[in-house]
């Protein structure tokens, strides 16, 4: 009897070893699982971000393509403006010019 006892004693020690092994395992096992999904989630996020960094980026090139279409506009109604004035002022310039020679009392 004694024996027996021994052994199941004995046998229980063996078991409980076996669960603990088991159960450090399991452990060690969830943990690197947890830090694999981290890993995948993080990287998941990075991307995401990167991608709506690009969106942002693009919606801006967008922005300021527009603007600077708009700006060359005016730029270029105002140049238009300044050539018309210009060109109405050269003709004064002209007729005061012609005029003065031809009123000119040549000695």
């Amino acid at each position: 009897m004694a024996v027996s006892v021994l052994k199941e004693i004995r046998d229980a020690e063996y078991e409980a070893e076996r669960i603990e092994k088991k159960s450090i395992s399991d452990a060690r096992e969830i943990v690197s699982d947890t830090k694999r999904e981290a890993y995948e989630h993080l990287e998941s996020t990075i991307q995401d971000t990167e991608m709506k960094a690009n969106e942002i980026m693009q919606q801006a090139k967008q922005q300021a393509h527009g603007e600077i279409v708009k700006m060359n506009v005016d730029v270029s109604r105002e140049c238009d403006m300044i050539v018309e004035q210009a060109m109405t002022n050269l003709d004064k310039a002209v007729e005061f010019i012609v005029g003065r020679i031809v009123n000119f009392k040549w000695q």
